[in-house]
């Protein structure tokens, strides 16, 4: 039926909205909650494929291979997440979108994770979040992302130029390689 959801992403508890999400995602968020505890004490977070963290720089490095889709977002989104509860200081991020063969996302999985991130950082510092871009096909998703958290602690800002995205994060553009 058109606008139903699945039961397992109608849950939500007072901390964290999951109305929307994926099923994976939302049984996730709520989980991390409730799990907290437990992660703190088993030491660092398993860093997800070509993903690197400068805590140096406090910078987040991700650079995608093949197929951006639904799981390589969520999984994404889930380290982000468990990080960002771990962190002692706030933490940039920049996305590598040049190593994609291609995207299988849509415009209501976008939003939703936009809406998403949005609301549970509602109330955390500032941080900005780089797309790198080379093609229309890699941009129109970000764009989407990025309009979606406008006017929220999420500054999300597309470039087309390295240098030009390690000049807005701050940092050396050497500092943005994986």
């Amino acid at each position: 039926m058109r606008g139903s959801r699945p039961a397992s992403s109608r849950e939500s508890n007072s901390f964290v909205e999951t109305r929307g999400l994926s099923p994976t995602l939302a049984k996730r968020t709520v989980s991390r909650k409730a799990n907290s505890k437990q992660e703190s004490q088993k030491g660092d977070l398993k860093l997800p494929a070509h993903v690197l963290f400068r805590k140096e720089l406090s910078l987040m490095v991700w650079k995608p291979h093949g197929i951006l889709d639904q799981a390589l977002v969520n999984e994404i989104v889930a380290f982000v997440e468990a990080a960002e509860e771990r962190a002692q200081k706030p933490f940039n991020r920049f996305a590598d979108l040049s190593a994609l063969d291609a995207v299988d996302l849509n415009f209501r999985f976008v939003f939703h994770i936009a809406l998403h991130r949005r609301l549970a950082f509602e109330s955390h510092p500032p941080v900005k979040t780089a797309f790198y871009v080379t093609s229309p096909a890699t941009a129109h998703y970000p764009k989407l992302h990025a309009m979606l958290t406008d006017h929220s602690p999420l500054h999300v800002s597309l470039f087309t130029e390295r240098a030009a995205a390690a000049k807005w994060l701050g940092v050396p553009v050497e500092a943005l390689s994986v």
